[in-house]
């Protein structure tokens, strides 16, 4: 079992969206995830069907040329590809096509969607990816209008097969931070399965992950955090169910 994080979820890529605008700001981006504890990244830039600036043709050979670059400059860090996929009208044909990519090559996607979209539109969105052989994983759950402080429809969410991602930001009140309490008690009722820092850049939106891990450390039982902070993530990439 690795003793380092698994950070499943950034915007570290760079050039490819509103993540790092450069390789520069990129490798200091994964310096301060090693400072972190981050010990493997799944790269996960923003995919939205249709949309040029957000459905780069060329982004498998973009992360090849970027893990090079960060071999030789020897930062201590596994890399892996994905994306935030945005669910709209034709997001399943671009899987297929290999224009969109799952994450490292599973059968796990995350996938994200608009912050006022009602409940159902979400669930069935999810359960069309899934009847299509995929494992989705709802990015930063705690950002749904539809969602907040609804056990009952994220409890209904997971028994259908689906995975719920937070955002670390959330248990440090950072930016978009709702409700502290609220993302404190799914994840100790174990609705969580993935953390992910959702980074940007090295400054407000930065790989943090050490902070919010010593946060549950002190609220959560240890087998629980040890399940979502190492269990879960080998799981996935072996694209073994949970």
């Amino acid at each position: 079992m690795k003793t380092g994080f698994t950070d499943m979820h950034t915007h570290i890529l760079p050039g490819v969206d509103d993540g790092a605008s450069s390789v520069e700001e990129a490798l200091k981006m994964l310096e301060m995830a090693v400072r972190e504890g981050t010990s493997r990244i799944i790269l996960t830039p923003h995919f939205i069907p249709g949309n040029r600036k957000y459905a780069k043709e060329n982004i498998k050979e973009l992360f090849e040329n970027f893990k090079q670059t960060v071999s030789e400059h020897q930062i201590p860090i596994e890399l892996k590809l994905g994306n935030e996929l945005y669910y709209r009208e034709g997001i399943i044909e671009a899987l297929e096509t290999g224009m969109a990519n799952a994450m490292a090559d599973t059968q796990y996607v995350l996938v994200e969607f608009g912050v006022k979209r009602d409940y159902d539109y979400i669930y069935q969105s999810l359960k069309r990816l899934q009847e299509h052989g995929y494992r989705p994983i709802l990015a930063h759950v705690e950002r749904y209008d539809c969602l907040h402080k609804k056990m009952d429809l994220i409890e209904e969410l997971i028994k259908t097969g689906f995975y719920i991602q937070m955002n670390t930001e959330e248990l440090m009140a950072g930016f978009f931070s709702r409700n502290k309490g609220f993302c404190t008690k799914l994840f100790m009722q174990g609705y969580i399965h993935f953390l992910g820092s959702d980074c940007h850049d090295t400054d407000v939106r930065a790989p943090y992950m050490k902070k919010a891990v010593d946060y549950l450390r002190q609220k959560a039982d240890p087998e629980l955090l040890e399940e979502v902070l190492y269990v879960n993530p080998e799981k996935m990439l072996n694209n073994e169910y949970l």
